[in-house]
């Protein structure tokens, strides 16, 4: 019987290469996980971010002091 597939074309295709890492933050404060806002201490960037929800933003005197805080864009955002 004739084989008319080219060589290794029987074994199935290579599996797709996995998606990129997904932006997963938490509230530094109440340690809620990707919550709607994301409020970003412009003095703590870096590897180690210091992050507050919508809900402790109104805390971030007390919580963080002596730090300015910057609402990040929703691209840098993953819901679920």
């Amino acid at each position: 019987m004739p084989h008319n597939e080219p060589y290794g074309s029987s074994f199935p295709p290579p599996m797709p290469p996995p998606p990129p890492p997904a932006m997963h933050w938490w509230c530094n404060n109440c340690r809620q996980v990707n919550s709607m806002s994301r409020y970003q201490c412009t003095l703590c960037r870096g590897n180690d971010t210091y992050d507050l929800c919508e809900h402790c933003i109104g805390h971030a005197s007390s919580v963080h002091p002596g730090h300015t805080f910057a609402l990040m864009p929703a691209l840098h955002i993953i819901h679920y």
